[in-house]
């Protein structure tokens, strides 16, 4: 999966500017407001790239030194151990949960944005095959993994994921237009 799209996704639903900040706001869950920019943003992105970043982040950055860098996934036989190690580690369901659990304790605000990296694991399951990179997202209580659908050779796929973020990212700033709005028209009614 695009290592942007998951950030995107990531942000587009667990930031306070995103979907879970509107159900903050919309069920009155107390929600620490934002002024400006919005931090968590960020946060919720770097969260939903996590898993790639750190397995294969290192990597693409030791082919770029090196100038051997070729655009599109490399052959296995190419990639070292320490990449399916760390991917491995990355993709663990497990691993992600103890992230979120160990910011929630030490630090409150930014827990629900880190919910992107379980999110990333859950949408690369089914869109990894057995022939390149699996999800071990039961490591290290099972190395079972599903063989989905390979997302370099079904473009659709791709197109079909974006388009989701782009409908939530559209829904999100639709919502955000219309509360303004309300706000202008009862500020008008009343004022």
């Amino acid at each position: 999966m695009d290592i942007v799209a998951h950030g995107a996704l990531g942000a587009a639903l667990f930031s306070r500017s995103g979907v879970l900040g509107l159900m903050c706001r919309r069920y009155r869950i107390p929600a620490e407001r934002c002024k400006g920019f919005d931090w968590t943003i960020a946060v919720a992105f770097f969260a939903g790239i996590i898993p790639d970043l750190f397995s294969f982040g290192f990597y693409a950055v030791q082919r770029v030194v090196n100038s051997n860098y070729v655009f599109g996934p490399p052959g296995l036989k190419t990639i070292p151990s320490y990449v399916f190690q760390s991917y491995t580690i990355t993709h663990s369901m497990l691993t992600a949960l103890a992230g979120v659990l160990i910011c929630a304790i030490l630090f409150k605000s930014v827990w629900p944005a880190m919910l992107a990296w379980p999110l990333h694991i859950l949408c690369d399951i089914p869109l990894h095959s057995h022939a390149y990179f699996p999800t071990p997202f039961l490591y290290p209580f099972s190395d079972w993994v599903v063989d989905g659908f390979p997302l370099v050779k079904k473009l659709w796929v791709a197109a079909g994921y974006w388009m989701i973020i782009i409908l939530i990212c559209a829904f999100v700033h639709l919502h955000h237009v219309v509360i303004k709005w309300k706000k202008r028209f009862w500020a008008k009614k009343s004022g």
